[in-house]
């Protein structure tokens, strides 16, 4: 017991002879700018005529004890002279201030209130006025230098360049894309699993810029013509739109669109295409760069997956026999037929079963650990191919499992023997 509570008085002890004078609030608090440098900022356009920015001011060190503070910045022109002048500069020689008459600030005093770590620089961009300067769309041209002058309460940072930044402003429009477009990647792959019953896949549109205070409509359509020469188009009893129109809700700047495929109508070992592309919009327009979508369409069945297989040959006339372990990754052929590679080993099977491949049909019944398997022959199988007579082979639904026997002669007529268990891996 004596010890149990000299166990629990001892971090109590412990504390009592910390000197805790250092742990005073805010004792390194520094004031400076979080995205020093500089940095980009998209004005989108509004139906106001008017884009707030707004450049992040923060606190380090303990939460603020005070009532709050502010800190004074200024518009500092010398900055962007300072850039330009610097060859390592990304857009070093191009940047120019932004006229005083496209933009606006109310205040050039942020105040951080009680409890808070930081606060906001906001400045209006008229876009209205702006687009009428001339200034293309994405355009990187002007800029805003900020710097920190002055703060109530705190120290400014010791150094210079984290107290200062210089908001570079591009004109953008607001526009809707497919979201698997972002990077002007259009083609999204999809191999779908063979079913007699339709499948439902669903792909995001995404607005940005867009005010998001009503909703908003975009039509889409397929487009044949968006295909090169060399892409065949998804047959059209294989795919149907629910609906060519897309509504972005209100307050929401995403909206799926649903495109039922029928996998029983694709055909196996070929590549489709499907270009959806948004014809129209209620409001604001499409991203031309980004406004098609590309699928790309295959077709496999359900014991096309990649398997580890565990191999054991022998030479019934020789005796000689090896194991090995190998990856294997089938082929659909159909929906119940894969085509696989034999993969035996050399040394015992020598060169019979090299570079050789066979088809394997799963055939249902009512016993799922124990389906039938056929072997069939192709052009690139041994000629005495066969499943091992005497011996059961068979594919393990529950397991997604192969157990195989099969044989068959090398270039001297004797009998190599396999047997083959291949296990699915996901």
């Amino acid at each position: 017991m004596k010890r149990l509570l000299l166990t629990l008085l001892f971090p109590f002890l412990l504390y009592s002879c910390i000197d805790v004078s250092h742990m005073k609030d805010n004792d390194e608090a520094r004031v400076y700018i979080p995205s020093s440098g500089f940095v980009l900022r998209k004005a989108w356009e509004k139906e106001s005529g008017e884009y707030l920015i707004q450049l992040g001011v923060y606190c380090s060190g303990l939460r603020s004890g005070s009532n709050g503070f502010s800190v004074g910045f200024e518009i500092d022109k010398s900055l962007i002279d300072t850039y330009n002048q610097d060859i390592t500069q990304q857009y070093s020689g191009q940047i120019e201030m932004l006229p005083t008459e496209y933009w606006s600030i109310e205040s050039k005093e942020v105040f951080i209130q009680k409890g808070n770590v930081d606060g906001t620089i906001s400045i209006i961009i008229h876009t209205d006025k702006l687009k009428q300067s001339g200034l293309d769309y994405n355009e990187i041209k002007y800029a805003i230098p900020v710097r920190l002058t002055n703060s109530s309460e705190y120290k400014l940072h010791e150094t210079p360049e984290m107290l200062s930044s210089i908001i570079g402003i591009t004109l953008n429009k607001p526009v809707f894309y497919f979201r698997d477009n972002r990077l002007e990647q259009n083609t999204l792959a999809s191999r779908v699993l063979y079913s007699e019953k339709p499948v439902v896949q669903k792909y995001l549109l995404v607005s940005e810029g867009v005010e998001t205070d009503r909703d908003y409509t975009v039509e889409v359509a397929a487009h044949p013509g968006f295909l090169t020469s060399n892409q065949e188009l998804l047959p059209s009893d294989a795919w149907k739109l629910e609906s060519n129109t897309v509504k972005f809700e209100k307050g929401n700047t995403e909206a799926s669109l649903p495109v039922t495929i029928y996998p029983d109508k694709i055909e196996f070992l070929k590549t489709f295409y499907l270009p959806i592309t948004i014809s129209s919009t209620s409001n604001y327009s499409a991203d031309e760069n980004r406004s098609t979508l590309l699928l790309k369409l295959e077709v496999k069945n359900d014991y096309e997956w990649s398997y580890i297989s565990r191999m054991s040959v022998t030479n019934t006339v020789s005796g000689r026999n090896s194991s090995h372990q190998v990856n294997k990754q089938p082929v659909s052929i159909a929906n119940d037929i894969i085509q696989m590679q034999m993969a035996t080993n050399n040394t015992v099977a020598g060169y019979a079963g090299n570079n050789k491949w066979f088809n394997l049909k799963i055939i249902p019944t009512d016993d799922k650990r124990k389906w039938d398997v056929e072997l069939i022959k192709t052009s690139w199988s041994p000629s005495t191919l066969e499943l091992t007579p005497g011996k059961e082979s068979y594919y393990d639904w529950d397991y997604e499992t192969f157990h195989l026997f099969y044989r068959f002669q090398d270039y001297y007529g004797s009998y190599i023997e396999v047997e083959e268990i291949m296990e699915a891996q996901f």
